[in-house]
């Protein structure tokens, strides 16, 4: 497969043999470098597609530490940086932007209920800058925007390109700050306070409020990897995803049904894809 591109495949799986479980997916989302893993019955399938995300993003609010008043931008508006902006929303802040080159994403900052910006309009002299594009442009507009003392907090994935800071320019005069966030640990200012599985459940309770369908197109379907029913298996679909190296993780032993006798299913190939 080309980069960038992912597609649908039929497999026959065998039966199950020792020390393995069939696990029967009902709702699905393709995130790129996101685990997607089986969560308990208190948030609909289709919402709960969307936990890891949640979990990100409230790991880098715990990160970046807005306070009451706040001047705050986001920028890049992709699955990442809507949830920062969606959960941003319930914050007392001055302002709050969603910046995005694609002026298309005004519609979905105005479902959030955000501010939408494009990168040349926005507003400067903001106090925190969460940074979500992955792109040279857009660190360098973070830093533009940043005011003096300000912090950028990094929840990009840029993989393995190279992105150059502008430490030549005023950064240093305006002694800004550059704090990486990854959801592989709980960010710094609550490690001593909180696990994991205390950051998960935060994560499983903010989704279960409203205004989350805002990050789902639709239910694509595959007619030609019919499940055992007969029926295409449903796949929520997150706005502006990505997939990389899917795969699930093991299911709370409730979670998981009976064996059913091997057939086709449909997996999603571990090669980078846009939705």
């Amino acid at each position: 497969m080309p980069p960038e591109r992912g597609e649908l495949r039929c497999e026959e799986l065998p039966a199950p043999g020792p020390g393995k479980a069939l696990v029967r997916t009902l709702d699905s989302g393709i995130s790129k470098v996101t685990e997607l893993v089986v969560h308990r019955d208190s948030v609909p399938a289709r919402r709960a597609v969307l936990t890891g995300t949640v979990e990100t993003a409230a790991n880098g609010l715990w990160e970046a530490g807005p306070r009451l008043g706040d001047r705050v931008a986001v920028v890049g508006s992709g699955l990442v940086g809507g949830m920062v902006a969606k959960l941003l929303a319930g914050f007392r802040l001055t302002r709050l932007q969603l910046i995005d080159v694609d002026p298309a994403k005004r519609d979905f900052a105005d479902a959030l209920g955000v501010d939408f910006s494009r990168p040349d309009d926005a507003l400067g002299d903001c106090d925190v800058l969460i940074y979500c594009s992955a792109s040279q442009a857009g660190l360098e507009r973070c830093l533009q925007l940043a005011g003096d003392d300000a912090d950028v907090v990094e929840m990009s994935w840029v993989a393995d390109r190279p992105v150059s800071v502008p430490f030549g320019e005023d950064f240093h005069a305006r002694r800004l700050s550059i704090r990486a966030s990854r959801v592989g640990v709980v960010a710094n200012a609550r490690r001593h306070r909180r696990t994991n599985a205390d950051r998960l459940a935060l994560a499983v309770e903010l989704l279960r409020g409203p205004g989350f369908e805002v990050f789902f197109t639709g239910p694509p379907r595959s007619p030609s990897c019919p499940t055992s029913s007969g029926n295409s298996p449903r796949a929520a679909c997150p706005r502006s995803a990505t997939s990389s190296n899917t795969r699930l993780a093991p299911a709370p032993p409730a979670l998981i049904p009976a064996p059913k006798p091997p057939g086709n299913t449909c997996s999603v190939s571990p090669s980078a894809a846009t939705l």
